[in-house]
């Protein structure tokens, strides 16, 4: 369905050109015919406007749908992002752990000495499994005894701090012996200078009761 611009534009001149002329038949026929056709035009564009319409309101609701299809596929992809650097995270983390696990073992694995491990193992070999000849006499006991224990670091060092504090103990005896003889001897200084002033006081009173 098409417009016929042309007939309408044509009507509008007709009724401008008869509303400067005088009344007459001729003219309100005129005047009739334009405005007949300028109605017609108007229902015709109407229709064409409403037929047009409906197909527009359509592609409107299909691009609405397919917005809202677009922001749920986008909110989709937003929470698998997100899953995806959460597991990247825990990923790293547990390779970071790895890693310093495995680092570690390296790191102590080169710290050993074999030579001195397996001289540890054949001093303790003949105390964590049974002997060749039961018979034998004098079989060393288990380790450790007190002759180990005696022997070891730690004995020593206790040794010695328990050394000192005796050292420190008996010092501090002496400090208080010397301290109670001292406060003594202040003690009878202080009687012997006493004594003669309080002799010199009773002299003056009997000099004066005389």
């Amino acid at each position: 369905m098409t417009i016929d611009y042309p007939s309408v534009i044509a009507a509008l001149d007709t009724l401008a050109e008869l509303s400067t002329c005088a009344d007459s038949e001729d003219t309100s026929s005129r005047a009739t015919e334009a405005i007949t056709s300028l109605v017609h035009h108007q229902r015709t564009f109407l229709s064409f406007a409403t037929s047009s319409l409906a197909p527009h309101q359509l592609r409107q609701r299909q691009l609405a749908a397919k917005e809202e299809e677009v922001a749920k596929e986008q909110a989709r992809i937003q929470r698998l992002v997100d899953h995806l650097r959460s597991e990247q995270k825990r990923l790293e983390d547990v390779l970071a752990k790895a890693q310093a696990a495995r680092l570690a073992k390296n790191n102590a694995n080169n710290n050993m000495d074999n030579a001195r491990i397996i001289n540890y193992a054949r001093r303790l070999a003949k105390f964590t499994s049974p002997p060749t000849n039961p018979n034998i006499p004098n079989i060393n006991p288990p380790i450790p005894q007190d002759a180990h224990m005696k022997k070891s670091m730690l004995f020593a060092a206790h040794a010695v701090l328990a050394e000192a504090t005796e050292d420190a103990a008996a010092n501090d005896d002496e400090m208080d012996q010397t301290d109670d003889v001292f406060e003594t001897d202040i003690l009878e200084k202080l009687t012997r200078q006493a004594q003669p002033i309080e002799q010199e006081e009773e002299d003056n009173e009997l000099n004066f009761d005389l």
